[in-house]
């Protein structure tokens, strides 16, 4: 069985993911391969729409479907509602399709470390690359470089506009 879902953290951030499982395969084995390819400790439980899947349910029998949400922690945690409704989303390059909500004030580290709260595969990001601050009541939104190698830069030029490239993902 396969379906396309996204997948998003308690942090905001959601990854397009093709799920194939075989027909006995549970909701602890789901948790189970996404805890190992992000190499952490997913212990919340994973929610379709705001319903926890129980671990012990069949994939085939908790009602997913293509195009589903699965959340990493409850939907309703102020990481994902305190939000000023905006979005980073990266629209080209090697990653293409992540994305995480904006708080509604604060920042978003983007790089390569996994601890960053939007994380690009790619060589050309340093581990640290840049910060993505939303202005108090979802206003102003700036994007700073952090001291990366490579800079931060729109169609080979430093940032100017609102399509932003950093590494070879465009944000």
């Amino acid at each position: 069985m396969e379906w396309e879902v996204t997948v998003v953290d308690g942090r905001g951030r959601s990854t397009p993911l093709i799920v194939e499982a075989a027909e006995h395969a549970t909701v602890a084995g789901l948790r189970a391969a996404l805890a190992d390819a992000d190499d952490r400790n997913i212990d919340l439980g994973v929610y379709l729409g705001e319903r926890r899947l129980d671990d012990d349910a069949r994939l085939a029998d908790v009602g997913l479907t293509d195009g589903a949400s699965l959340y990493l922690d409850w939907p309703g945690t102020p990481a994902r509602t305190a939000g000023a409704g905006w979005e980073l989303a990266v629209v080209g390059g090697p990653v293409a399709g992540a994305s995480i909500a904006l708080p509604a004030a604060g920042g978003v580290v983007v790089g390569r470390a996994g601890g960053c709260d939007l994380v690009l595969d790619d060589p050309e990001v340093s581990r640290r690359h840049a910060e993505v601050r939303t202005g108090a009541g979802g206003g102003a939104i700036t994007l700073t470089d952090i001291a990366s190698r490579n800079g931060t830069a729109r169609r080979g030029f430093r940032i100017d506009g609102s399509d932003r490239q950093i590494g070879r993902a465009h944000v």
